[in-house]
């Protein structure tokens, strides 16, 4: 998978491996990912951004965390 701003250095200012040589991998981790949907993380990311939710929420604590554990229980297959 990969992610928008990862080009051999990671070139998103909000992720904290900004600036750094990052193997592919790790975007597959990054709660500032922005590629293609890793899964159902992903996709409840996309909707809740479309409708507003983070404005409301600003930085929520957990949802990296749950982002992830739903992607992880429920990804993407492409085939």
């Amino acid at each position: 998978m990969a992610c928008v701003y990862l080009n051999i250095r990671c070139t998103n200012p909000a992720a904290p491996t900004h600036g750094v040589a990052v193997a592919p991998n790790v975007c597959v981790q990054c709660a500032h990912y922005e590629g293609p949907a890793r899964g159902l993380g992903d996709r409840v990311h996309n909707v809740l951004g479309a409708v507003g939710v983070h404005k409301i929420v600003g930085n929520c604590v957990g949802c990296a965390a749950r982002r992830a554990a739903l992607n992880a229980a429920l990804p993407t297959h492409n085939a």
